[in-house]
């Protein structure tokens, strides 16, 4: 195999870089000259990266790197020195360039993977079972769409079949709310297991097991003749088993009982005693049988599971086709059928260009399928001598849950000959405070004597720690980043419940950020590890009056005028929607609307308020809803009595019901829906932003507040069904709890998957860390009996919190700002000749046309030439 040109793996630490890397990379690949003469098209080369946001800076740095350097001498030296290549390039050699990328910015390949597989997807179109035309849902047609797959699923005979499989998945009738758990166990699982088979086992199953009679009288005289050892426990359980043996009990309940769990286990202690001789022997057959009732049970489960997923899948998928709306994941799963299945002529044919150079992003957070489409394109690649660049960092692999695997940082290995790795540990984002307390947080976390306390050791989240550590490396701040001053400090807040901490935790950080927003300048980002205490941050802050943005923006109802004007537009939409009647009459704002005449309240005939929402719907189907909501945002005594907010939210509401009519209308209630689900920026709160850590992925502030570190370790919920796809046996699995693994031969599937979710919240501690800029405050619950190890608890260990102290702060690190002297800008010269005078490489000449501007007395007009 031919070695590639450049192949290079780079392990890249936050804030340390990645996109002046793949920039660099970028213009290494067309500056250097190809073996045969000429340069290399730079519509051939595929640059993937993490957001959108990130693809334009990548575009954006390559062409100003070119753009500065055709008339700056000092800037054509730095050209050399970023692009690796060592040779300074000529004026003609970046004129030509950037006279390629500009011609071919229409086809350059710089963009998300989402948009890679998009593109895919519409090359290909039909042959991977989408339709002719279509677009990307937005998040509310989504679930509507979604919505509208479950109810036709729960229609009719099929309807009778899904309750069934519901029962056997869960183990009981569904609930009233089966349609809401439906969309939210399926609507992402669906993806994972589409074209798994199920053996449907589920649907002919009689149901669970039980205790024949005469064998229940005989275990009841079994237990009365039992001596148990004196202990509590003992006592208790056989007290239980008594009951449960009342009547038949289901087989498997009998292991809810604890001497007969170990006996089937095949154990002979319990309690700290042995189990006595005469129990054991009539229980032990019973436990092995209840043992095997159990894993035939949990074989059900899983066979329900996936024919619920295919149904859904189904329904799911005809409800897209018919729209012509996908989601991303959807895209991406029909992009992925090209894998393997057509070789790269055809490939390049249906995409318009061909891929000869590989620079990939955030390689951590690729997943096994999206890697089995890269792939052959990689080996490729550097089998024709192309340069490749993957850059990737273990410690900021977050997406487990959407499948990503951050090992393939490790198997890119064995497809790449002659790699070479690079480590980037120099941060040009963070204070020197910061990285000291995040390098204070992870340093020799695989010995922390919270895995290793005698009596509670924890080997498994010691291997995920070492395993997430193997290329942990010190960080240091560049000395642009070390000129700022920096301080870390830890708050703790004691609560002798959850939801007691909770509550304290969220007001600190209210009060912290107040702190903030009332002396410091700049950002200030509030981060935390789930949704849960988001609302009520947000609450708290609008209390205080600092408006704050959450993550991807707020609903416009975060606004009481915009609240009032969707009562209106619900109460048009339904007559006898009588709050918002209420909400619109008696808030003072009849007036404005011309309604002051109708009664709060429907009394008798109720013609005013007829003939009010009459006029009111024919004046929106004339008019259109925006010009009818603009004029009410434009009454005076609407304006006055509004604040600034309510005046910014009441435009943005303006511009929403434009969409709405452009989009062809529809029912008042459609609109008022969408306005409550979808997020809108708000231009005045850019300073204060509230996110998840997973949603400041890629961002920085210059102050960071991190929270909601108390939870527990595991990636999902307590009730979220936690599934593994096998797909050496082309199987799907249902994880257990930790106390039933034994039971179903499933500790090392357990096992790794508590390894997995510890390393995956490590990650997210790091990301979480390294947003700041300058400053850092981490807010956590105090010291609790039974305390399940969290992130709180591996920070208060780490930073070194004195656990007999039960609240209080603790400051962290304080660095102070060093001088830097940082690169002056070059002048941009203003003469529009200066193309002729630095020299830029003629074009070549070509048929066609071009227009030309031919001036007269009646103004001028565009005509065409020949060139």
């Amino acid at each position: 195999m031919k070695k590639s040109a450049s192949t290079t793996l780079i392990s890249a630490s936050a804030g340390s870089g990645k996109t002046y890397q793949l920039a660099g990379r970028f213009l290494h690949v067309l500056l250097e000259p190809e073996s045969g003469g000429g340069r290399v098209d730079p519509t051939t080369v595929l640059a993937t990266t993490f957001t959108r946001a990130a693809a334009g800076e990548i575009l954006s740095r390559v062409l100003g790197w070119l753009a500065r350097a055709v008339f700056d001498p000092e800037k054509r030296k730095q050209l050399g020195e970023i692009s690796g290549s060592g040779k300074e390039p000529t004026v003609a050699e970046c004129a030509e360039v950037l006279e390629a990328m500009t011609e071919r910015m229409h086809r350059l390949q710089i963009g998300t993977m989402d948009g890679i597989f998009a593109k895919v997807a519409r090359s290909f179109g039909p042959s991977v079972g989408l339709p002719p035309v279509w677009t990307i849902a937005l998040p509310e047609q989504s679930a509507r769409l979604a919505e509208s797959a479950v109810d036709e699923l729960l229609a009719g005979r099929e309807g009778s079949k899904v309750r069934m499989a519901w029962r056997k998945f869960k183990g009981k009738a569904p609930a009233l709310g089966l349609r809401e758990q439906l969309m939210e166990t399926f609507e992402e699982l669906r993806l994972d297991l589409r074209g798994l088979p199920s053996d449907g086992s589920w649907a002919t199953d009689p149901g669970p097991k039980r205790v024949e009679a005469a064998a229940c009288a005989k275990l009841r005289d079994a237990v009365t003749a039992v001596v148990a050892p004196k202990r509590g426990h003992w006592v208790k359980s056989l007290e239980k088993l008594s009951d449960l043996l009342a009547t038949p009990p289901r087989l498997m309940d009998l292991l809810s009982i604890g001497p007969v769990r170990k006996l089937a286990l095949n154990e002979g202690r319990y309690d700290g005693a042995d189990i006595p001789a005469n129990f054991s022997r009539e229980f032990t057959p019973w436990a092995h049988r209840a043992r095997e009732e159990m894993v035939r049970l949990h074989r059900l489960r899983e066979s329900a599971l996936v024919a619920l997923a295919e149904r859904y899948d189904r329904a799911r998928g005809a409800m897209s086709y018919s729209s012509g709306s996908y989601t991303f994941r959807e895209v991406e799963a029909a992009a992925l059928q090209v894998a393997g299945g057509v070789d790269s002529g055809e490939l390049y044919f249906r995409l318009d260009g061909r891929i000869a150079h590989l620079l990939l992003d955030e390689f951590q957070d690729t997943s096994r399928r999206q890697f089995s489409f890269f792939d052959p394109v990689l080996r490729e690649t550097t089998a024709k001598g192309g340069h490749v660049l993957v850059v990737g960092d273990r410690k900021q692999s977050i997406y487990g849950w959407r499948g990503s695997d951050p090992r393939l940082l490790k198997d890119v290995a064995e497809v790449l000959p002659g790699l070479d790795r690079a480590y980037l540990s120099e941060s040009f984002r963070s204070s020197r405070a910061v990285l000291a307390a995040v390098d204070r947080a992870f340093e020799g976390l695989p010995a922390s004597n919270l895995f290793h306390e005698k009596g509670k050791e924890k080997p498994v989240y010691a291997e995920a720690a070492a395993e997430w550590s193997e290329e942990y490396q010190l960080h240091k701040s560049s000395p642009q980043a070390a000129s700022q001053a920096g301080k870390v400090v830890l708050y703790v807040q004691s609560g002798s419940s959850s939801d007691e901490v909770r509550a304290a935790v969220r007001k600190q950080v209210v009060e912290r950020a107040k702190a903030h927003v009332d002396k410091e300048q700049g950002t200030l980002g509030i981060l935390c590890r789930t949704h849960k205490l988001i609302p009520g941050i947000l609450a708290g802050l609008k209390s205080h009056g600092i408006e704050a943005s959450g993550e991807g923006g707020n609903p416009l109802t975060d606004s009481a005028a915009v609240e009032m004007i969707l009562s209106l537009l619900s109460w048009a939409d339904h007559p006898g929607h009588s709050a918002a009647r209420y909400h619109v009459c008696a808030a003072g704002m009849a007036e404005v609307f011309g309604c002051d005449r109708v009664p709060r309240k429907a009394t008798g005939e109720d013609a005013e308020a007829r003939e009010f929402l009459k006029e009111l719907r024919r004046e929106i189907a004339d008019r259109g809803l925006a010009e009818v909501v603009s004029g009410w945002a434009a009454n005076k005594k609407w304006r006055e009595a509004g604040t600034a907010h309510d005046r910014m939210r009441c435009s943005q509401l303006v511009e929403s019901a434009r969409a709405f009519d452009e989009g062809g209308g529809g029912r008042l209630a459609e609109f008022v829906r969408r306005v409550r689900t979808e997020r809108v920026e708000n231009p005045r709160a850019a300073r204060v932003r509230v996110m998840t850590v997973h949603g400041a992925k890629g961002l920085e502030f210059d102050r960071v507040i991190l929270a909601d570190l108390d939870r527990g370790l595991s990636a999902g919920g307590r009730d979220k069904v936690k599934v593994r796809v096998l797909e050496e046996e082309k199987r799907a699995v249902i994880l257990p709890s930790e106390e039933d693994a034994g039971l179903l031969g499933m500790e090392e599937l357990v096992e790794k998957g508590k390894g997995e979710d510890f390393m995956e919240a490590l990650s997210v501690l790091y990301v979480g860390l390294t947003r700041a800029k300058r400053d850092l405050e981490v807010v956590v619950g105090g010291p609790r009996k039974r305390e399940n190890l969290n992130l709180g608890e591996i920070l208060r260990n780490q930073w070194g919190w004195p656990e007999a102290q039960a609240e209080g702060e603790l400051e962290v690190v304080d660095s102070k700002a060093e001088k830097f002297s940082g690169p002056k800008k070059a002048a941009v010269p203003s003469d529009p000749g200066v193309a002729e005078k630095v020299g830029v490489a003629p074009r070549s000449r070509r048929c066609g046309w071009s227009w030309k501007v031919r001036r007269h007395g009646r103004g001028a007009e565009r005509y065409g030439c020949p060139m």
